[in-house]
């Protein structure tokens, strides 16, 4: 009768003991579950970037948002000093990645220098980015402000040609002429750029190992007021692979 009755206690004292293993392995399972979701959620993480397609009356505001696992809402401020005065309207952004984020802006006054930044919104606070200037352009326009930059090395046989363009407000054809001679010979595809600031462009190109003698390349922009050629430069053949 004793062991029937030990018996009958050890396996009551087994499942209350599992049980009670069970129960701590959800509880501790649960713990790991929030705290994974309470690590990814946050205030939404905001970078207020250069604008860009400044026009005289027009431009794209730029910034990079990481909603930081909540449904977010953004939005661009903007005026003529840091108190601002306008805003783009709202866009809604989810996830828990970083992404880059734009709203185009119209009616700016020509010449004329603006502020902005980038907010943001969730369920765990608000972020503001840093503030961001640009100038909007200045009528006439007139040929593109081209300048030849240093050449780059590439990988596999390859050269990377450098320079900037001013488009002056009208759409800008770009490329950069390439040769063993400053007759060139060869031109790189054509790409096309508008605005009234300076703005970086480069190509590259197949360029097989060879003696170091000179070869030479410079760009070349066109738009409807005329043609610039920038100044000559020099690269070297790439050395391997």
């Amino acid at each position: 009768m004793k062991t029937k009755l030990t018996e009958t206690k050890f396996k009551s004292a087994r499942r209350g003991a599992r049980q009670l293993v069970g129960t701590a392995a959800c509880f501790g399972a649960l713990i790991l579950i929030c705290s994974s979701a309470s690590a990814q959620n946050g205030p939404p993480v905001v970078t207020t970037n250069p604008a860009t397609s400044i026009l005289s009356f027009s431009a794209t505001l730029n910034g990079s948002l990481n909603p930081h696992g909540l449904t977010t809402t953004f939005h661009f401020q903007y005026g003529t000093t840091t108190n601002y005065g306008f805003t783009t309207p709202p866009h809604i952004r989810t996830g828990n990645t970083v992404r880059n984020v734009s709203d185009n802006i119209s009616s700016l006054t020509a010449g004329t220098t603006y502020h902005f930044r980038i907010v943001a919104s969730n369920a765990d606070g608000t972020s503001l980015g840093g503030d961001e200037t640009f100038t909007t352009c200045t009528p006439p326009a007139g040929p593109p402000i081209v300048a030849t930059n240093t050449a780059g090395d590439g990988k596999n046989f390859t050269v990377i040609l450098n320079g900037t363009v001013d488009p002056n407000l009208l759409t800008t054809t770009v490329y950069f002429q390439y040769g063993k001679t400053t007759s060139y010979g060869s031109k790189t595809s054509n790409q096309t750029t508008i605005g009234c600031t300076k703005q970086s462009v480069s190509a590259t190109i197949s360029w097989p190992p060879g003696p170091s003698h000179s070869n030479h390349f410079r760009i070349v922009g066109t738009n409807a007021d005329g043609t610039a050629y920038g100044s000559d430069k020099i690269f070297s053949a790439p050395c391997c692979e």
